[in-house]
């Protein structure tokens, strides 16, 4: 949420600085203005949290009691953690921004709807107090002060598992390009690594076609092959468009390719 907008002429005291304080003389603003300056707090939170019927997701619901005159705002979040270690943040539709010039107690209300599909073992709520400088919109230059913190158990049947490496990681699929480059630089700092990685990711017909290129051989394509005495015998399309055929002797045990008629 945006920090609220206040207006220029709005004087926050615990701000002060020398400069302020010229300023402040010149305003007449007395020293003792600062005196009973109220803190943040939240108080007589209660809350709950229940999974959806459909199971798409957890409702959250809940109440506290916030001290006005701070500034700044008051925000609720939710941390759930899934039964596969993963845990998964949300901020509650409800924050409620606080006027500097108001005092007393404001009773808040909020609540929201975090979509998690698998079941939860465990709900985090946090309540921050956050602040900005006057006119500032930099997210990097907001305060923030926790105020409360509190682990309910949702599904004590839920067990999440311990030190598990990276449960919420999503790998992506490596594409082709993408892994023929890696490869080839595989092979300048590990040739053999290199080979054995390619061939692990070739079917039997690209490794048998491959052997017959290396051997200075044409084969851009297997049609069939078959074991004969020990050997393979293959035949290949010779070309990329098609044309040309050829028939080989693969013997993989003694490395040898050898043409046939």
């Amino acid at each position: 949420m945006a920090p609220p907008n206040r207006s220029a002429d709005v004087i926050r005291c615990k701000r002060r600085n020398s400069l302020f304080l010229a300023a402040s003389a010149v305003l007449m603003i007395p020293a003792s203005s600062c005196s009973s300056e109220p803190e943040a707090a939240a108080r007589d939170v209660a809350w709950s949290i229940r999974r959806l019927a459909n199971k798409k997701g957890y409702s959250v619901e809940g109440s506290a009691t916030y001290v006005l005159g701070v500034g700044g705002w008051y925000q609720p979040s939710v941390t759930l953690l899934d039964d596969k270690g993963c845990s998964i943040t949300a901020e509650l539709n409800a924050s409620h921004v606080v006027d500097t010039d108001a005092r007393g107690d404001l009773s808040a209300r909020f609540a929201g709807v975090v979509p998690v599909t698998r079941p939860v073992a465990t709900a985090q709520l946090q309540i921050t107090h956050k602040d900005a400088p006057m006119g500032s919109l930099d997210p990097r230059t907001i305060s923030r002060t926790s105020l409360y913190n509190q682990t309910s158990v949702v599904d004590p049947k839920v067990h999440p598992p311990e030190n598990a490496a990276n449960p919420c990681s999503k790998s992506r699929r490596e594409l082709r390009n993408e892994r023929q480059a890696r490869l080839r630089n595989k092979a300048v700092t590990d040739p053999d690594g290199a080979d054995a990685e390619a061939i692990s990711g070739m079917s039997r017909e690209e490794v048998v076609a491959t052997a017959i290129n290396s051997a200075g051989f044409l084969c851009a394509r297997i049609t069939s092959m078959y074991p004969s005495g020990g050997a393979i015998i293959v035949n290949c399309v010779e070309y990329r468009n098609g044309s040309g055929r050829a028939k080989y002797r693969v013997d993989a045990s003694a490395g040898t390719v050898r043409p046939l008629s």
